[in-house]
């Protein structure tokens, strides 16, 4: 059972509350399963100082194509009042079961 690695990056732009992106990343086998781990991941408001209330990253392999798999990141980085703008990236490590 040999693995690849890929990691793509998944962009934040000014959004707010609860958000999902997602990236497709590209292997050179033909891909037979594939699970994504957090490498790591940044936010920031836009604004004046927050005292934050939650910080959520979670990653998931939202398709599986014959050899690239599209990866899904949902993020919350809020305040108290869930309403302020904020900007990051997550770090997402694919890890592919190959033929």
């Amino acid at each position: 059972m040999p693995l690849a690695f890929q990691s793509t990056n998944i962009p934040f732009r000014n959004v707010q509350g609860k958000q999902t992106e997602s990236e497709t990343v590209q292997f050179q086998q033909q891909v037979l399963s594939a699970e994504t781990a957090v490498r790591g991941f940044n936010f920031d408001f836009r604004t004046g100082d927050h005292h934050i209330d939650m910080v959520q990253v979670s990653t998931r392999v939202k398709r599986r194509g014959i050899v690239d798999v599209e990866v899904e990141a949902t993020v919350l980085y809020a305040d108290k009042d869930k309403q302020d703008d904020f900007s990051g990236n997550v770090n997402v490590l694919v890890i592919a079961e190959v033929a």
